[in-house]
């Protein structure tokens, strides 16, 4: 299921992949037609976790930008009256690669190699706005996460034909999640929102937590926070436990 350090990198990187659309406003609810929204975000999370033996692991922001080729993340939110329905999904690409010489009983040898992480990680599913009281409205959520990982990791020694390694791995996780929203109105513009959920299934447990503000134009909002996020895996796995951490930041657009 979880692969090592490397895919500790590749996943936690990625695990904005939890929801970041929030409800439509209290002002702006229709009730005969449907309001989306989608919104693009980053971001800036380190990572902690734990191995089996018991060992810690730390990645910071700037080592995973250091090794990242390719991400995209996103969100499309509809509303229509109290019912919500949301699908977010983020792609990952992070890979190095690298050469070496040595010597082996006095000849020079030369290596290469390369690690090439990919990830599409998505959360979605529904919810209903159980409560208006006054400038605050709170949404029961329902869903699903899913974890997909390819793994490709290439290795040769001098010219040597057979000396090489090639390996290839995909996983897949799911989790059920449950999970409430809120979001507070301050002004015709400002407002905060608040985030939580919890589940499990391919993992042992997962929770998320998330405290956020956005400001409001006529086309959409401009977003951003703080987010934990946090995961215990199988005690079998190399990596048994994994925290996300950091800011984000983002911009949303209505339609």
């Amino acid at each position: 299921m979880v692969l090592g350090k490397k895919q500790l990198l590749a996943t936690a990187s990625a695990l904005g992949f939890a929801w970041s659309g929030s409800a439509a406003t209290a002002q702006d609810v229709s009730y005969d037609r449907w309001q989306w929204s989608a919104e693009l975000y980053a971001w800036g999370a380190d990572i902690g976790g734990t191995t089996r033996g018991g060992r810690g692991v730390e990645l910071s922001f700037g080592d995973i930008l250091d090794n990242l080729n390719f991400t995209l993340m996103g969100t499309i939110f509809a509303r229509r009256g109290d019912t919500v329905f949301f699908f977010d999904g983020v792609y990952l690409d992070i890979g190095n690669s690298g050469t070496g010489e040595g010597r082996i009983d006095g000849v020079d040898i030369a290596a290469s190699g390369s690690v090439d992480l990919e990830s599409f990680i998505s959360t979605f599913g529904g919810g209903y706005t159980f409560s208006r009281n006054g400038n605050t409205a709170w949404t029961g959520l329902i869903g699903a996460r899913y974890l997909n990982m390819e793994t490709r990791i290439r290795a040769s020694v001098g010219d040597a034909p057979r000396g090489g390694i090639d390996i290839n791995r995909s996983d897949d996780i799911w989790d059920a999640v449950i999970g409430i929203q809120g979001e507070t109105e301050l002004s015709d513009r400002w407002a905060l929102t608040y985030y939580a959920d919890v589940g499990g299934g391919g993992s042992d447990f997962t929770w998320q937590a998330k405290l956020g503000a956005q400001y409001r134009y006529d086309w959409g909002a401009l977003t951003f926070g703080y987010r934990h996020l946090d995961f215990d895996f199988d005690s079998d796995t190399p990596i048994t436990e994994l925290d996300v951490s950091g800011p984000f930041v983002g911009v949303r657009f209505n339609f």
